[in-house]
């Protein structure tokens, strides 16, 4: 069955609380507005769904879908252990890692226990197809 054909109408109005108004609506209710507020400011608004085919006209602030970062996670876990629970020691880090857990050992006696190890990834991020370590500053 063929869509009947819609009568459509184009209005300018305006009140108080929104001074100036454009919009655009058929039988079936309203498709756009453009107004300006008390504020001077404008909005504009669709009732529906906005499909650009260019954004050629876009500027530097806004990215393409393929641009920036799409998606992060943690890398493969990696353990770090000075070799021995009876020294003391440091560890940090390397650039872009964070850490994701500690092994500790039961000393059985009535002292602390003891970090046997530490276990660490790196954080990565996704940008057009490809995992990139993040680093540093």
């Amino acid at each position: 069955m063929a869509a009947l054909p819609k009568n459509a109408a184009f209005y300018l109005w305006g009140n108080p609380s929104r001074p100036v108004v454009a919009e655009l609506g058929d039988d079936s209710g309203w498709h756009f507005f453009s107004q300006r507020n008390p504020d001077n400011s404008i909005v504009f608004t669709v009732n529906g769904q906005v499909i650009p085919l260019n954004y050629g006209n876009f500027d530097a602030r806004y990215k393409y879908r393929t641009e920036g970062v799409q998606d992060v996670r943690y890398g493969h876990e990696m353990y770090y252990s000075p070799g021995s629970n009876t020294v003391s020691w440091r560890f940090c880090a390397p650039s872009g890692h964070g850490l994701s857990g500690m092994a500790i050992s039961d000393t059985g006696r009535n002292s602390a226990d003891n970090v046997d190890g530490v276990y660490y990834r790196p954080l990565q991020k996704l940008i057009n197809g490809t995992w990139y370590n993040v680093a540093s500053i």
